[in-house]
């Protein structure tokens, strides 16, 4: 399941009186927008996206040009401006895109190939994740990967201010909706 260690993480803060509830606040409205907790019924995703305000930029960062591509045309597809769309296929440049530019959203793979690296050696998107949230941390940061374990997402959301994981593969009808909230939660 695309979800499980986000839920997992999600239901054991909720059991753990050292975590404070603000830690977690993206992780449980996302849990309770994508209706995966008991009773909750989730909300469809946006067929077009709808902005109250300002577009916010939204960065896609994986080294897999189909996968990032899939996501670009999806986002476009459903209305999401071109121009507020940057991808990068390194972590690397991402980290050097941020330090000078802004954005609002970012979904990023956690196993990216270093731009600097002749050998095939990979950066961490958790080395990225604390760049970004260091630099903006009110942006919405989501974790897509298939490489990583419970202890580095529980780390990346309640540790570093990751929003939400997602586990590849994903289905772009999830994308869109997180994407969804994630403008809903910048513009209100």
């Amino acid at each position: 399941m695309s979800h499980d260690f986000s839920l997992q993480c999600y239901l054991a803060a909720q059991q753990d009186a050292r975590i404070s509830r603000h830690q977690y606040a993206d992780l449980e409205s996302l849990v309770h927008r994508l209706g995966l907790v008991d009773s909750v019924v989730g909300v469809d995703p946006p067929r077009q996206f709808t902005f109250q305000s300002h577009v916010p930029d939204i960065l896609l960062v994986d080294d897999e040009p189909a996968i990032v591509e899939v996501w670009h045309l999806n986002l476009v597809e459903r209305g999401y401006p071109d121009e507020a769309i940057h991808v990068f296929t390194s972590g690397d440049a991402a980290v050097t895109y941020v330090q000078s530019h802004s954005f609002g959203i970012c979904l990023l793979d956690v196993q990216l190939r270093s731009l600097y690296s002749i050998r095939g050696e990979y950066i961490s998107g958790i080395r990225v994740l604390r760049t970004m949230k260091d630099l903006y941390p009110a942006a919405k940061v989501i974790l897509i990967s298939g490489f990583v374990t419970y202890a580095m997402v529980k780390e990346a959301i309640l540790g570093l201010g990751a929003s939400y994981y997602l586990r590849k593969p994903c289905q772009v009808d999830d994308i869109g909706n997180i994407v969804q909230w994630a403008v809903d939660q910048l513009q209100s």
